[in-house]
C-alpha cells in the first residue's frame, strides 16, 4: 500500500493533494530563504520554479516508511554527513537538536531517520516505523 500527497507551493499556501485533512502553512519566507546548510539568505526569486513537497508512505515488510521530498536547494553536501549529529546546524536559529533528536528517539523505538539524494532536486527525509517491537525497545 502506498498513499502520496504532494504540495506545490503558490504565492499564499501549498494546494495539496491526496491528504484530506493537511495542515497547510506559509508557502514563502517572505523574500528570503535558508537553503540548508547554506548560513546566507538567497533572495526569493532564485527559486522561480514552483516549490514542492511531496510526501508519501509505504508499507514495507513489517515497517512502514514516510519519504518526504522538496524542490528546495537541498542539503549542502559538506554537511550530509553531519547532519544527525548534536548540534550541527546550517541556521543562524536553532540548536541542531532536531534531527539528532529525532533519529534517536526513532532508533530506541525500533525504527529510524534518514536523508538520501531528494528525487524532486531538494532534500529527502525517510522515516521508517516499527509496527512491532523490536527486541532491544525498552519504555
Amino acid at each position: 500500500m502506498r498513499e502520496r500527497s504532494e504540495c506545490a507551493a503558490g504565492s499564499h499556501a501549498p494546494q495539496c493533494r491526496g491528504v484530506p485533512d493537511a495542515r497547510r502553512g506559509p508557502a514563502e519566507r517572505h523574500g528570503r530563504s535558508h537553503a540548508a546548510g547554506d548560513r546566507h539568505p538567497q533572495p526569493a526569486q532564485q527559486f522561480a520554479r514552483p516549490r514542492c513537497i511531496e510526501v508519501a508512505a509505504e508499507v514495507r515488510g513489517a515497517d512502514v516508511l514516510i519519504r518526504v521530498d522538496d524542490s528546495g536547494p537541498g542539503i549542502v553536501a559538506g554537511l550530509s554527513k553531519r547532519l544527525f549529529e548534536p548540534f550541527v546546524t546550517s541556521k543562524i536559529s536553532g540548536m541542531g537538536l532536531g534531527l539528532s533528536l529525532s533519529r534517536t528517539l526513532l532508533r530506541h523505538l525500533g525504527g529510524d531517520l534518514w536523508s538520501e539524494p531528494g528525487r524532486l532536486g531538494g532534500a529527502s527525509f525517510v522515516i521508517r516505523l516499527a509496527t512491532r517491537p523490536s527486541p532491544q525497545t525498552s519504555l
